[in-house]
């Protein structure tokens, strides 16, 4: 099985949320070296993207039945 075809949309969201944010720290230090705000300005639209990709990617994950744990928690709890 190729690991591309095991990816889900939750995993590309998930991806998405570490791009942003990732990004938007390396654009911080670049408005530290540079002193332009453009790059400040641009980490700052950035970190309310990964916030929905990171919503969204629960979201999206939880959708998926097919993927998620059929064990129930509470039957696992020992008396």
């Amino acid at each position: 099985m190729s690991m591309i075809r095991s990816y889900t949309p939750a995993d590309a969201l998930t991806i998405g949320n570490a791009a942003c944010g990732t990004i938007a720290i390396f654009l911080c230090l670049d408005y530290i070296a540079a002193d332009n705000r453009r790059f400040l300005w641009t980490a700052f639209i950035l970190l309310p993207l990964a916030l929905a990709c990171d919503v969204l990617d629960g979201y999206v994950a939880r959708l998926n039945k097919r993927r998620q744990n059929p064990v129930n928690i509470a039957k696992c709890r020992r008396p």
